[in-house]
């Protein structure tokens, strides 16, 4: 059992609770929690190791699922509680948390689905944002998100827990630049609509084709003026009180379940 807070795997989780370039470097990101880890187990995401406290962890189901890890031969290693507590960021850790690979698709491999739901984030900043946002994809059965510009770390702690496990099975696609994006989009068949408090058209009014890529901006600043000139299509959400904006989590899943509701009636779907 492991006892120290100078063991390397201890400071090794330090590091990447913090760093997101310690993140990127190592291919390695923070899961904490029974859900996260039994589902992490469970759909075959690439674990380099289980921490555990024996004193915290009392769940038979957490427990059935590390020593079904182990018996794949992935590393588990338990620690004393007061050591876990200094890893966890929860107020009452249950003992459990895993290293495992962070999973980024590749543009050029991502192969287009005729009647896709695609979502673009530009710019987005706030963790627990992109969290939420992957978990409402997941929700909505959408096919793939593609994170531009310089969007916050999805495998950012709070983006890991805001995503209720689904950033296992959402595909993420880092796309440095827009313009490569929409000519993606062009090549594949994928009409695009943007979002802009500018917009005539509200987003209820709009038809959504097969297939379509909602492309969301910024909390702070939505989507460059230039980029919005340059899309065949935008839609807004209508503000009726004081508030100017909605949170962008809130704004993008209203999108997302619109697309789905109109696509819901049709035949092919």
């Amino acid at each position: 059992m492991i006892t120290s807070a100078q063991n390397p795997l201890i400071k090794e989780i330090l590091r990447l609770r913090l760093d997101k370039r310690a993140r990127e470097e190592s291919g390695l990101f923070v899961v904490e929690g029974i859900q996260g880890v039994v589902e992490a187990v469970e759909s075959g995401a690439a674990i380099n190791v289980i921490v555990y406290a024996p004193d915290l962890l009392t769940s038979e189901l957490a427990l059935d699922a590390v020593r079904a890890a182990e018996g794949r031969g992935v590393r588990c290693e338990a620690v004393s509680a007061s050591l876990f507590e200094t890893l966890s960021e929860r107020d009452n850790p249950v003992g459990l948390l895993a290293l495992v690979e962070r999973r980024l698709l590749a543009l050029d491999t991502l192969h287009p689905e005729p009647s896709g739901l695609y979502l673009a984030l530009h710019g987005v900043s706030d963790p627990g944002n992109l969290g939420t946002i992957i978990r409402t994809m997941d929700a909505v059965g959408g096919t793939a998100i593609f994170l531009v510009g310089q969007t916050v770390d999805p495998f950012h702690p709070s983006a890991v827990k805001a995503s209720a496990s689904t950033i296992f099975s959402m595909p993420l696609v880092p796309v440095p630049q827009v313009e490569t994006l929409l000519d993606w989009c062009r090549g594949a068949g994928v009409a695009v609509v943007g979002t802009s408090d500018r917009a005539e058209q509200e987003y209820w009014a709009a038809s959504y084709p097969q297939a379509v890529l909602v492309l969301m901006g910024s909390e702070a600043h939505g989507l460059p003026h230039d980029l919005l000139d340059a899309l065949p299509r935008t839609v807004s959400i209508p503000m009726h009180g004081t508030a100017d904006s909605l949170n962008l989590g809130i704004a993008t899943a209203l999108l997302l379940y619109e697309v789905r509701r109109q696509w819901r009636a049709l035949p092919t779907r």
